[in-house]
């Protein structure tokens, strides 16, 4: 078996952290809560950092490309999220209240 990198890790976890992030905006979006994720999202954000930094470094084209496409994933995310975030804010968006 062979052995997983840090940046093979750190991208795999930004990946499952990612798809819960954005189950929590779509609760949120929908009603299920008063507040967006924020200090979900801020964790994230580290991590995507972490994860360029490490990606300057890697020497392996397959890592490279992953690392690359979940970036690429998470900042199309990220775009959603504040598009729908702005068009709540300035009305645009009306979203159901908070159900109990």
């Amino acid at each position: 078996m062979a052995l997983e990198s840090p940046l093979k890790k750190e991208v795999d976890k930004a990946t499952r952290d990612l798809e819960a992030l954005n189950r929590k905006y779509n609760i949120y979006f929908q009603g299920g809560e008063e507040d967006p994720p924020r200090q979900e999202r801020t964790q994230l954000d580290n991590l995507v950092t972490k994860i360029k930094g490490a990606l300057a470094t890697a020497s392996n084209s397959s890592e490279k490309f992953h690392a690359n496409t979940f970036i690429s994933k998470y900042q199309s995310f990220c775009g959603k999220w504040d598009r729908t975030l702005k068009g709540i804010e300035t009305g645009q968006i009306n979203r159901p209240k908070k159900r109990d």
